[in-house]
């Protein structure tokens, strides 16, 4: 057994000198082609310099947007009809048109219309813009749009960042971007509310037009039965009501008998309602003077929306645009690092490369009787 862990002791021991060897001869070979991998070293380092030199630093431009408030809204908010909920306009609300305004945002479709507008560019059917203006594309590839998360106790704020080489073109570009953005929202909603107003004053005017010919109508019957018992009462001769011969008559009865009025009562009935008929019937009806009164209402915030509200926001701005005071990206430090790091791997690489070619070329050639047979 003690031979066995002396022999043991002794093939760890051989095993470690043959690794202090290997290592030793690897270390000799990197030092006997320093120079190769300090060349390769330098040249990677030389190429990462001159491209990170070509590059160009870029900074981030940012504003932080928030919720729109009612103040901002109040201008625009439909008035409230009592009893009319029927044709009511429903009220604008701050979150949507948030969330509308920074869908916008992060819309290629509205970025677009941004830079015609901004460049005074007319827009050519079927061409891309993208492909077609290199300062569009590298917009559109900086720009980048935070959404707010969901729920009531989530935070509101969001931010839009652009990145750009130039730190104080891009804090007035970005300036632009997001008016352009607000204004296309608070138009959009504008032309949702109008549309809404058109549609309920339509529905308005179909329902008033129809309770005016209703109401038209009741007095024209109502008058047709006046007449027919005035005329009644008339060939009958009663002139006043004969208090002594209906005393005992039950009221329903004179409903159906409403020639026992007299000629006296029925003309005076008759003469105000033909009066009626000459003057606006909604003096006598309310539903069609509430129903006036809704119809003005809405008529009168229809030509308010014709103006836009000077105060209208679809989001409130919370920090406007700034820069920040050093490039963010890309990280030329980091990348330059990693461009020695990989040159040096690769010069390291090289140096085994080119020891392994020269130990197979000095090989020892085996003798030619060991080769094999000749053939003859």
């Amino acid at each position: 057994m003690a031979n066995a862990g002396h022999g043991f002791t002794e093939g760890a021991q051989r095993v470690e000198r043959e690794q202090e060897v290997d290592l030793l001869g690897l270390l000799a070979v990197l030092w006997n082609g320093k120079w190769l991998a300090l060349g390769v070293i330098a040249l990677g380092a030389l190429v990462a310099f001159v491209l990170l030199s070509i590059i160009p630093s870029l900074y981030r431009i940012e504003t932080t947007l928030n919720s729109t408030s009612l103040y901002h809204l109040q201008g625009l908010q439909p008035s409230i009809l009592p009893k009319g909920e029927i044709y009511q306009v429903a009220p604008l609300e701050g979150e949507t048109m948030y969330r509308t305004a920074l869908a916008h945002a992060g819309s290629q479709y509205v970025q677009r219309l941004f830079w015609e507008a901004d460049r005074n560019i007319t827009p050519v059917p079927g061409a891309s813009l993208a492909e077609s203006d290199p300062g569009f594309r590298k917009f559109v590839q900086g720009l980048e749009v935070d959404q707010p998360g969901l729920g009531e106790n989530v935070s509101k704020l969001s931010q839009i960042a652009l990145y750009m080489d130039d730190p104080r073109v891009g804090v007035d570009l970005l300036d632009r971007y997001i008016q352009f953005v607000d204004d296309y929202t608070v138009r959009q909603f504008i032309n949702q509310l109008r549309a809404a107003y058109e549609t309920s004053l339509g529905k308005l005017d179909q329902d008033k037009d129809a309770l005016y010919r209703r109401e038209t109508l009741n007095v024209q019957d109502e008058l047709t039965r006046l007449n027919e018992a005035f005329a009644l009462a008339e060939t009958l001769n009663i002139r006043d009501i004969p208090y002594e011969q209906v005393q005992n008559i039950e009221l329903s009865l004179m409903d159906e008998r409403i020639y026992l009025l007299g000629t006296s009562a029925l003309g005076a009935e008759i003469g105000a309602l033909q009066e009626r008929l000459k003057k606006p019937l909604a003096a006598f009806v309310p539903r069609l003077r509430e129903m006036e009164h809704w119809q003005g209402q809405m008529q009168a915030d229809l030509r308010m929306l014709e103006n836009k509200d000077p105060h209208a926001r679809s989001f409130v701005i919370v920090s406007p645009p700034e820069s920040s005071i050093f490039p963010v990206k890309p990280n030329k430090p980091l990348l330059f690092a990693l461009a020695v790091l990989i040159s040096a791997l690769l010069g390291c690489t090289l140096v085994f490369a080119r020891q392994a070619v020269k130990s197979y070329r000095l090989r020892p050639q085996a003798p030619a009787s060991e080769a094999g047979p000749t053939q003859g």
